[in-house]
């Protein structure tokens, strides 16, 4: 039977690899084949890549190469790359919305071969995204009947039979999981049971965007996922209103608000550990569009945001409108660009810059076709799938194409007009060359220490440095380089975390490694009662709803939206439609 004809369909909700100690989530075989091919490259082999299932069950092992091919492979217990698949969805072919959950595919399995056994009824399953191979069938049948039981009264196997299968399996599956609950159900204490169903929704099920990065890229931790929203809830007049997602900007660049939290329009409360509470007053407000996130410039003047009249660039200090461009807006995002200008991307792209209280814009080149967007300390660049092709870079002058200064470089960002390259040779080395690939400069980059083995590439920073990750024993080591001479001007040394994944701000400001937030100039911020997991933002990281660190236990009220960190004294807040600053009182 074709995989298209299939009565439901099995497909992971999360997947993820590690390589070289670092762990990147992807969204599909598709990236993650891409991502190590171009790993193939730098490593100058085949990579050897382990399927596990949530469980640990072996799913199949594959030789990935840098031509971004890839055949079945032996099993093995020391795997260049582990693949990891968890959080099983069931759902009816044709249709998104999900008949069941399971953590591992196995789990899955075995309750279709029971549903098929209670039921009578045979089932097809498409299975998809367990092998790079594309979507497989599986057939579940039911136990040939003994003799005694074939003759069955009223009609009740054909009535069976002519069912909708959903509608069985739902009931099963229902029937299973309140066997289940009514077994838990007894060593629950209602109290708790009360707290837990009055508990805010995490951010369950947050996927890596990662459709504008790929590559290298995505192991510097250019992940930037984007949370689903929270279900609507009932007002008091029984309409509907939708729920604010309830999140808040770490910074770790000042000591004293290394954390920050909005409860409520125009309020940051700190709890002190040693002080009376301190908060901050609203200075200024705009209402905005909610079409698209509005963006920060990386010298925090400006902020560009859609509004009702089009793109509108308004003043950080005062709130004022400096200039609007009076066009339709569009969802599509708003980049910072440079050190004062904006990428504004969509169907007609414009590179947008100020001068004093001036904003300049000119349409620019569009998005080349078949290749990904990464936007990075002000650098906005496309990245080729065969990771051996140019990289195309905007400039003001529309795309200028950046080729590779020698195989298994992998690109980094701009300095200059030159373009920045990564390299595992010679224990790690940051070439700077030109448009044609000339190296106009190369250089070693300095080991923290004599046993630091480097561990990954963290990627630009935005103070023009590289970041890299080392590892030393039982510690990690995040070191900000220069790549002129490859020294090292900042570092911070953590345990290494169980959760190796790094990630990154837009602006390359700081980076997440575990339970620790690291600045590029090497101040930590310990996160680790952050509760609900950390996302990157534009100059910091979201969070849940409390978390203490730095001295301050800080808790997030009802209905904020979002904030962001325009330096030591101020803080952007973007609430639904409303845009305001406010002014950080340590």
């Amino acid at each position: 039977m074709d995989t298209e004809n299939a009565q439901l369909t099995l497909a992971p909700a999360s997947m993820s690899f590690r390589i070289d100690g670092t762990t990147v989530p992807c969204s599909s075989w598709g990236d993650i084949i891409m991502i190590l091919a171009q790993q193939a490259m730098i490593h100058e082999h085949t990579l050897t890549t382990a399927v596990t299932d949530a469980d640990g069950t072996f799913l199949g092992c594959y030789d990935i190469a840098r031509d971004r091919t890839w055949q079945e492979a032996g099993h093995t217990s020391t795997p260049d790359v582990t693949v990891f698949l968890t959080d099983w969805y069931l759902t009816k072919t044709g249709t998104p919305r999900p008949l069941a959950h399971f953590k591992d595919a196995q789990t899955a399995r075995k309750r279709l071969n029971h549903v098929a056994e209670a039921t009578g009824i045979e089932l097809t399953l498409r299975v998809e995204g367990q092998t790079p191979n594309g979507p497989a069938l599986e057939t579940y049948r039911p136990a040939e009947p003994e003799a005694d039981e074939a003759a069955v009264p009223n009609g009740t196997a054909d009535d069976e039979a002519d069912a909708d299968p959903e509608e069985i399996i739902a009931a099963e599956l229902a029937a299973e999981e309140a066997e289940e609950a009514q077994a838990h159900e007894a060593d629950v204490d209602e109290e708790q049971e009360h707290e837990e169903s009055d508990a805010p929704e995490g951010a369950a099920e947050e996927q890596a965007d990662d459709a504008h990065e790929h590559g290298l890229h995505a192991l510097l931790g250019f992940n930037e996922p984007t949370p689903e929203p929270e279900p609507d809830e009932d007002t008091d007049d029984g309409a509907q209103r939708p729920k604010r997602l309830k999140r808040v900007l770490m910074f770790a660049g000042a000591p004293a608000a290394a954390l920050l939290l909005v409860g409520g329009i125009g309020t940051v409360t700190f709890l002190g550990s040693n002080g009376p509470e301190a908060s901050a007053v609203g200075e200024w407000g705009q209402q905005i569009s909610q079409a698209t996130d509005p963006s920060v410039s990386l010298d925090a003047q400006t902020i560009a945001a859609a509004t009702s009249e089009g793109y509108s660039f308004i003043d950080v200090d005062d709130g004022t409108t400096i200039d609007t461009i009076e066009t339709t807006v569009s969802d599509d995002p708003i980049y910072p660009y440079g050190t004062n200008g904006f990428y504004i991307s969509g169907d007609t792209p414009q590179l947008c810059t100020r001068d004093a209280d001036e904003i300049s814009c000119s349409e620019t080149d569009a998005a080349p076709e078949d290749q990904r967007m990464l936007s990075r300390a002000g650098t906005i660049a496309y990245l080729p799938a065969d990771a051996s092709q140019p990289v195309d870079v905007l400039t003001a002058d529309g795309l200028s194409t950046f080729s590779q200064p020698r195989d298994g470089a992998a690109y980094i960002g701009q300095a200059g007009e030159d373009a920045l390259w990564a390299s595992n040779r010679g224990g790690g080395d940051i070439i700077t060359a030109t448009e044609n690939g000339s190296v106009t400069d190369q250089a070693i980059i300095e080991a923290p220490s004599g046993a630091a083995e480097l561990t990954s590439w963290a990627g630009p920073t935005d103070d023009g440095g590289v970041a890299v990750l080392w590892e030393d024993g039982d510690d990690s080591i995040l070191a900000t380089h220069d790549p002129s001479d490859g020294s090292i001007r900042a570092e911070a040394t953590i345990p290494t975390p169980r959760d190796d994944t790094t990630r990154a701000t837009r602006t390359g400001s700081a980076f997440l490694l575990g339970d620790t937030v690291v600045t590029a100039d090497g101040k930590t911020s310990d996160v680790s009662d952050a509760g609900e997991g950390l996302e990157p933002g534009q100059d910091g990281f979201t969070a849940g709803e409390r978390f203490t660190a730095n001295g301050h236990t800080i808790t997030l009220d009802e209905g904020q939206a979002g904030v962001r960190v325009l330096s030591d004294e101020h803080a952007l807040i973007v609430d639904a439609d409303h845009l305001t600053t406010i002014e950080i009182n340590e």
